[in-house]
């Protein structure tokens, strides 16, 4: 007696309202009142409540509990715990627990998970406290069996139908759910009999909730008659009935009964169905509350609250938000979530965020300038880390790098913030992250976009910092890319004709060096793309009101210089020089003999020039690319060095006949 006495005063601490007996007209949910995070959240099934994914997890509060009381209130509550860091929207479910019979209830849920899913939502997970464990499981059994007061029978209508107008709940985590019945209940009905009668009108609901009780043998037969049910489905319907079962109980907790696998012969099979040991109780005896900082901790990094699909709701957050300081709020707190959820969800992960990070780009939207950074920031932290499946990396970085592409970096203005010079700057560490870690499989298709990308940037932004970072990314790059992918990019020639070309005269030096590192980068490949280098450097662009090679307009000592080491050196190529390269290479000579180097007070140069002519080039050679190619008509530069003059003249002249001197020196 005394044993049961105690118990009964605990059951009175926890279970007991301190005023007057409920009833069932007295029933209010006010759910809606309750406000959590730091947004100030409501439940998504309150009018005008925030829906930023299309994932929802919906709490149930036990006997004698409501989603205020039971989840708590404050930081320590499971809403803040875990809305610090939410890939999902919150919901829960009130219901009268007193008044109304656990069938009920089951009903009330499965009417809600249809608003749910009419409200977009897709994916559902339970998280709940006691009896609201015994409230999903009627939920789930619900769709396969119909109550009324003779008692339950198989549904005559199409259970998937049903199913199919809800939301997939995938996972029910339940903590300390009375499956086995509650501890108690039979020794308070030994020893108290009718003296209970003063309870509120539980008469409907614990009665259910006793060790061996009908109700619950019933549920557990009618848990593997589902079980045995959702194994027949299809394939694509068993994914909808499929909602794994976890367990949370405690040999501390004194309210439930102990569920033991080897013993429950009714338990589903891992991975259906999981009982797991933790160090919780039922409640937080001097409060009368669930022990919520403890569960809100454990779940917020169990694997379980991870396996949450991550879908945003992409116009609703970014493309209809107006620029204000909430929505802006609102945006951060779902790219945070976003990037927990990539922490610790890696390959999950990696396809929503792209799909946020292109959608930034695509679209034109307002947001702040710390939206943008912070979405970089978790890409770039994804990116670290290895993409070990290679289409799961195409899929990652294939839509990114063309969205990246088609960006326009020029534009300025108030809705632009993503332009900013941080922004640009982030976005060139992905692509420099995204070079250094594509798979083998797909590195042509992937490094040639990315480097289209970066001159992208070199050729739109306004900002000249980023340009000549862009540029000096390609130039790391073009070393270590592979032929295909250099050559199959277009990106050497997209730098000299559509970038460079139409601004020669504007480009300040540090943008020359930049370009002409690229080239030597290039050159020293000993592949297609250094015959495509020797091409360009040759080609030739209108600097300072004459055409010039685009080699000297580029005014660097440094790049000529490496031009005639390349030159004089014997340079090993993987395969034989087509003559059109010869031909190029001949031409470059002749204009480093012709221009005295860049600046015309390049002797040495201009010597080292002329005897590679001497030595390397055929008579017909020379007068081939001579008379194909626009002659230098201006001889200012060698004419300043009578010596040189006179030495070219002699030498080339008499080698040469006719066509050198009429081309060069008739005058």
């Amino acid at each position: 007696m005394l044993k049961s006495f105690s118990t009964f005063c605990i059951f009175l601490s926890i279970a007991i309202p301190p005023l007057s007996p409920v009833h069932a007209d007295d029933f209010v949910d006010d759910s809606c009142t309750v406000l959590f995070g730091n947004l100030n959240s409501r439940f998504v099934h309150c009018e005008g409540a925030q829906r930023d994914f299309r994932t929802v997890i919906v709490a149930i509060h036990g006997w004698n509990g409501s989603c205020r009381e039971t989840f708590g209130k404050g930081e320590g509550s499971l809403y803040s715990v875990l809305d610090d860091r939410r890939f999902y929207d919150w919901d829960c479910y009130q219901y009268d627990s007193h008044a109304w019979q656990i069938q009920q209830s089951g009903a009330g849920l499965a009417k809600r998970m249809s608003e749910l899913k009419k409200m977009g939502y897709e994916h559902a997970m339970f998280i709940t406290h006691s009896a609201g464990g015994i409230v999903a499981l009627e939920y789930l059994t619900h769709r396969l069996f119909s109550y009324d007061h003779s008692g339950y029978a198989r549904r005559t209508d199409d259970p998937v139908t049903q199913m199919r107008e809800e939301p997939i709940v995938f996972r029910s985590i339940m903590w300390v759910s009375p499956i086995n019945g509650l501890e108690w209940y039979a020794s308070l009905l030994a020893d108290f009999g009718s003296g209970l009668s003063f309870l509120p009108p539980n008469q409907q609901t614990l009665p259910d909730l006793a060790q061996d009780s009908r109700y619950l043998q019933q549920l557990r037969t009618r848990l593997n008659e589902y079980a045995d049910w959702r194994d027949g489905l299809a394939a694509s319907d068993r994914r909808r009935a499929d909602m794994r079962l976890l367990f949370l109980q405690s040999m501390f907790d004194g309210v439930v009964r102990y569920l033991d696998p080897s013993k429950d012969a009714w338990l589903w099979d891992y991975p259906f169905a999981e009982v797991q040991d933790v160090r919780i109780v039922h409640t937080d005896m001097a409060m009368g509350k669930p022990d919520l900082l403890h569960i809100g901790a454990y779940l917020n990094d169990y694997v379980a609250v991870l396996e949450a699909p991550l879908v945003i709701r992409m116009d609703e957050v970014f493309g209809n938000a107006s620029p204000t300081d909430r929505s802006a709020d609102r945006q951060a707190a779902v790219i945070s979530g976003v990037s927990y959820f990539a922490d610790r969800n890696f390959d999950r992960a990696i396809i929503p965020a792209v799909e946020l990070m292109v959608f930034m780009l695509t679209e034109d939207f307002a947001r702040g300038r710390t939206v943008d950074l912070q979405m970089v920031e978790l890409l770039l932290d994804l990116f670290a880390q290895e993409l070990s499946d290679p289409e799961m990396a195409l899929k990652a970085y294939g839509p990114l790098i063309n969205a990246i592409n088609a960006y326009d970096y020029s534009r300025t203005g108030a809705r632009d913030a993503a332009r900013s010079p941080d922004f640009v700057a982030k976005i060139q560490e992905l692509i420099d992250l995204i070079l250094r870690s594509a798979p083998e499989q797909h590195r042509p298709q992937i490094e040639a976009n990315a480097l289209s990308a970066s001159l992208r940037i070199a050729n739109t932004t306004l900002n000249s910092d980023l340009r000549d970072n862009a540029l000096q990314m390609l130039a790391q790059h073009t070393s270590l890319v592979s032929t295909d992918s250099l050559v199959g990019s277009g990106v050497l020639g997209g730098l000299v004709q559509d970038f460079y070309a139409k601004q020669a005269n504007l480009l300040p030096a540090s943008t020359k060096n930049a370009l002409a590192d690229i080239l030597q980068s290039a050159m020293e490949r000993g592949d297609a793309a250094t015959l495509q280098a020797i091409d360009l450097i040759g080609s030739e662009v209108n600097f300072r009101g004459q055409m010039q090679p685009l080699w000297r307009s580029l005014q660097s000592e440094e790049f000529t210089d490496y031009l005639n080491d390349f030159r004089n050196r014997e340079f090993v190529f993987e395969f034989d020089v087509p003559d059109q390269t010869e031909d190029h290479l001949t031409r470059l000579d002749f204009e480093m003999l012709m221009g005295v180097g860049f600046d015309g007070r390049s002797t040495d140069i201009a010597t080292d020039a002329l005897r590679r002519l001497q030595t390397n080039t055929t008579a017909d050679g020379l007068s081939g690319v001579l008379l194909e190619a626009q002659p230098i008509t201006t001889l200012t530069d060698l004419t300043a060095h009578p010596g040189l003059f006179k030495e070219t003249r002699q030498t080339l002249g008499v080698m040469y006949g006719p066509v050198f001197e009429s081309l060069y020196f008739d005058n």
